[in-house]
């Protein structure tokens, strides 16, 4: 039996809600198996998603057998189930309050569920349960004043509702003949009624998201897909500092069995310019402009000393630990909190960080005075210097390898980026001379690259210089610029790469052997790289069918996890997965016409 068979139970049919502050899952039978309080990287309140037994909980059930389904208020990150029994029906409302008040935006830490009844009388249950640090501790739970308090040793929350609050001790039944409010805080007790700050914050939380979508510049075609995939993306956002998160989860697993279970809840360089260049590309700059000041933040460390990832804070050290009283999902047996990765020497970061950079010298809706840039042009002349200085040496490579030290050619081909672009930039900033050395480097390093990642034996770009393997980020190669896509050498990789690496429509990253064996799943970030590279060679009627294929892969909320079995179709890995939700913006604009993707527009 394989490992994909035993992890058959487990499915990620989860709807996200949050505000940039906070985020929750809820499962698609209406139970919270998923949220950390304050932060989006804090200790988990509800961990059901890593424990069914006790990771904690908050569930609404109907009384009776009912059929669910599940969606969500168009152009909104307001979740709805509606539960339909033989004699009633009611519907659960779920959101995380965000909204613009008196030219201010706010982000409660609170959590808002609206139990409205539909036909019938409906006979509800609540059954309140949450396990405080990764379920480590199991609060006091009580009366106070007009609220239920789950009281810890260094923190506290109260869940306020209009329905008994004995009745949701006792985990009795509700007869519901109007409409019931519940409303999750943080630390402090809501002092306003209820009902009426329930309704007024789900009509202003409403009227945000579908301003903020209004405000998308969405391509004509694929729109309901790059409408869901940027409001997921806002949510991995934390505006305090400008981070951004992978994804909203820990230890979902690569694939049921293994060891590859990671904590995505940090900020890599890599992913976050991913992710910054769609949503800018969707019109949204004030995103760009706060992870610009986030980079700027952690430079301050040293540039000799930049990790591929930080807190969410600006942290560097995140040790990595197990936790080894959850049974993790699906009793998968693995639960990992931090990451060992901020550890890893990853040379690609130097380019992404130049990318990230890049538009404020080039793009007067970022920099509409022409305004003093000495500070970035001093960054950028030191992340191209520190790019310059590795460029001869191994590191661990853009999939985090742990203890396989190669000469990497995606993180050559981001050295040259950072030469390349760091050269357009020096320009503008009427350095001629540093232009001109900049240049040369690059035109010699893409020469280099052109030669030694090429193996005439495969006839095709390889993982590694004078490798044999594949690696899908190679197909990025003319998107940043460094090939032309009609180039015979690029157009024999991506033939290459499509037997090698694409099964039933899903594309791996690699498919060698690494630190933890052969891997089962594939990549989606990686099946997006290859229907961009068979687009740009001119098979875009396979492009066309591969997206759409990708796109029937989600759940039936329309969010994806970082991975898919080629076989069974299911998702693995984090959820939501950033980069997933990247690539399908990215298509679409792509297969829309737009043909400026990952920060070409300047270039």
């Amino acid at each position: 039996m394989t490992h994909a068979e035993t992890f058959c139970e487990f499915h990620l049919n989860y709807g996200l809600i949050g505000n940039g502050q906070i985020s929750a899952l809820i499962s698609e039978s209406g139970s919270l198996d998923w949220l950390c309080l304050p932060r989006l990287d804090a200790p988990s309140v509800f961990a059901r998603i890593l424990d069914a037994a006790q990771g904690g909980h908050f569930a609404i059930e109907s009384e009776a057998p009912a059929r669910i389904r599940q969606y969500y208020r168009p152009n909104t990150n307001v979740l709805e189930t509606v539960f339909e029994a033989d004699d009633y029906a009611f519907k659960v409302i779920d959101f995380i309050p965000r909204y613009s008040a008196q030219d201010h935006l706010h982000r409660p830490i609170e959590v808002h569920r609206q139990i409205v009844p539909l036909r019938g009388t409906p006979s509800v249950r609540l059954d309140f349960e949450p396990r405080f640090n990764y379920a480590q501790e199991v609060p006091r739970m009580g009366r106070h004043e007009r609220s239920i308090r789950a009281e810890g040793r260094s923190e506290r929350l109260f869940l306020h509702s209009s329905l008994s609050l004995e009745g949701i001790l006792a985990k009795g039944t509700h007869l519901l003949q109007k409409t019931a409010y519940c409303v999750l805080t943080y630390d402090f007790p809501l002092e306003r009624d209820v009902k009426a700050y329930s309704q007024q914050l789900l009509q202003a939380t409403v009227a945000y998201w579908q301003t903020w979508v209004r405000h998308c510049a969405i391509p004509p075609q694929y729109q309901q897909a790059v409408i869901r995939s940027a409001l997921a993306l806002k949510l991995h956002l934390f505006e305090d500092t400008g981070a951004t998160i992978a994804a909203t989860t820990t230890s979902i697993p690569e694939i049921h069995g293994s060891e590859r279970c990671w904590d995505y809840r940090f900020c890599w360089i890599r992913d976050s310019f991913f992710l910054i260049d769609a949503l800018s590309g969707l019109a949204h700059f004030e995103e760009m402009e706060k992870f610009i000041l986030y980079l700027k933040n952690i430079s301050r460390h040293g540039i000799d000393k930049l990790q591929p990832l930080y807190s969410i804070l600006g942290e560097a050290r995140l040790d990595e630990i197990q936790l080894t009283h959850l049974r993790g999902a699906a009793d998968s047996g693995m639960v990992r909190v931090g990451n060992a990765a901020y550890t890893h020497q990853q040379f690609d970061i130097y380019g992404e960080m130049i990318l990230s950079l890049y538009p404020l010298f080039f793009d007067l809706r970022l920099n509409p005075n022409q305004s003093d840039l000495s500070e970035e042009w001093q960054l950028i002349q030191e992340l191209v210097a520190a790019a310059w200085a590795v460029v001869d040496q191994t590191d661990s490579g853009i999939w985090e390898f742990r203890d396989i030290f190669r000469h990497y050619t995606f993180s050559k081909l981001m050295i040259w980026v950072a030469l390349d672009r760091g050269a357009k930039i020096a320009e503008v900033m009427d350095e001629p001379d540093t232009a001109m050395l900049w240049r040369t480097r690059a035109s010699q390093l893409r020469a280099q690259i052109l030669d030694k990642a090429w193996s005439e034996a495969d006839q095709m770009f390889a993982m590694s210089y004078g490798g044999r393997d594949a690696d899908a980020a190679v197909l990025l190669m003319p998107v940043m610029g460094l090939i032309d896509p009609h180039d015979p050498r690029f157009v024999a990789t991506v033939k290459a790469y499509r037997q090698r690496l694409m099964k039933n429509g899903h594309v791996f990253r690699y498919v060698a052997v690494d630190d933890f064996g052969e891997p089962e799943c594939a990549f989606n970030f990686c099946t997006f790289w290859m229907i961009h590279a068979l687009y740009l060679i001119g098979e875009e009627a396979e492009a066309r069918s591969l997206f759409e294929n990708m796109l029937r892969s989600g759940n039936h909320l329309g969010l994806f996890s970082e991975d898919t079995h080629p076989e069974s179709g299911k998702m693995y890995g984090n959820f939501p997965q950033t980069y997933t939700h990247v690539g399908i913006i990215q298509t679409a604009r792509l297969l829309s016409g737009n043909r400026s993707t990952y920060a070409l527009d300047y270039c």
